[in-house]
């Protein structure tokens, strides 16, 4: 069955007959996933049992896979808002990827640019399937890959969310926050409180809000058994990490009338977001579209339509960044450069460089 599935997929580019071919293949899978899930999924697989760890590995990418905005990346027209098309290469890996199917030439790859311990095709069957399907390389943070994805979904999508709901934003560098017009309050308590992205004013008044931003791979081994039984557990547990990890943010001493308030977020790697992630867009459209975060206005028809046009937007924006990010991290370590040569291979921001112009409606 896998070699039909992948022959069929292969010769495909990004056209309109792909996207609506596999977004026919995601539906039905999201449509039935409570039965579908339950077939595949095996709690304790054995250590030698390569389709029980093959089927519990589909079930956490399915999980992931159908959570809120998960989907967006496959209907996202090509234009000036999303910055172009995505590769073909790209797309093509991950449908691979996203269908659990073995990576075209990764079975052959004989080590991951890390090259550590974990960096080295496995010899036993169980660990070299995985090895195939990319488990390895949507994980690893050889090179910068990892923050490479994660910088340029906070820079490229987070923060111009956040502005073009009229906030002022301050984004964090790997050098500190040099490039902005100044260091962000919270970052006074060091380090480990320099937030992502910090948005002052939100959610209304003398408020500030600190975004320390997480993506994770669901099907990481130390992952996947809650992942598969579990809807977005990967994310949640992330959230909940971050917000244990930033203790010093709440011994921050507030100035007269100001107040902090820290937000972990979270997505995992097929495009499910945390809770709190899944509650901070909502929130921020809520400002954009009613001029209030409180989730419980009752809006009228205009502001439904803004609210509504708003989170798709950024849902899609996200879900863009990051499934390209988790391919181009699967790439670059396992061949190196991508194959047209141009530009540095971290460098895939450029999907998110021209500000998206959501202000002015008809």
């Amino acid at each position: 069955m896998e070699t039909t599935v992948a022959a069929d997929l292969a010769p495909l580019s990004i056209t309109g007959e792909c996207t609506v071919r596999f977004q026919h293949v995601h539906n039905t899978l999201v449509q039935d996933a409570r039965r579908f899930i339950e077939f595949i999924s095996v709690p304790q697989p054995s250590a030698g049992d390569v389709d029980a760890h093959l089927r519990r590995r589909m079930a956490a990418l399915i999980r992931s896979g159908a959570g809120p905005g998960a989907g967006a990346w496959l209907t996202a027209l090509p234009g000036p808002w999303m910055g172009g098309a995505m590769r073909p290469h790209l797309f093509r890996l991950l449908l691979f990827w996203r269908l659990g199917l073995p990576i075209p030439g990764l079975a052959d790859v004989a080590h991951c640019r890390c090259a550590g311990a974990g960096g080295r095709r496995p010899s036993d069957p169980v660990g070299r399937a995985l090895w195939a399907r990319g488990d390895h390389f949507a994980s690893c943070s050889k090179d910068g890959v990892a923050h490479a994805r994660h910088d340029t979904c906070c820079q490229k999508a987070l923060a111009p969310m956040c502005r073009a709901a009229g906030f002022q934003v301050h984004v964090e560098t790997r050098g500190g926050y040099g490039a902005e017009p100044r260091r962000s309050s919270v970052s006074t308590g060091g380090e480990c409180s320099r937030p992502d992205i910090s948005v002052p004013g939100f959610p209304f008044g003398a408020h500030e809000t600190a975004v320390d931003a997480s993506f994770t791979n669901p099907t990481a081994a130390s992952f996947v058994a809650l992942a598969a039984s579990t809807s977005g557990w990967t994310a949640a547990a992330r959230e909940t990490s971050k917000r244990a990890d930033h203790p010093d943010l709440a011994r921050l001493t507030p100035r007269p009338g100001y107040a902090l308030v820290f937000r972990g977020l979270a997505w995992e790697a097929a495009g499910h977001p945390g809770k709190d992630a899944y509650l901070f867009t909502r929130e921020v459209a809520q400002v954009y579209a009613c001029g209030t975060s409180d989730l419980g206005h009752k809006k009228d028809r205009d502001e439904s339509i803004r609210y509504n046009r708003f989170v798709r937007q950024w849902r899609t924006r996200t879900s863009v960044l990051l499934l390209e990010g988790t391919a181009r991290a699967i790439w670059t370590l396992a061949f190196g450069r991508l194959p047209s040569g141009v530009g540095d291979d971290l460098a895939f921001g450029q999907m998110g460089h021209i500000e998206p112009q959501v202000h002015a409606h008809p």
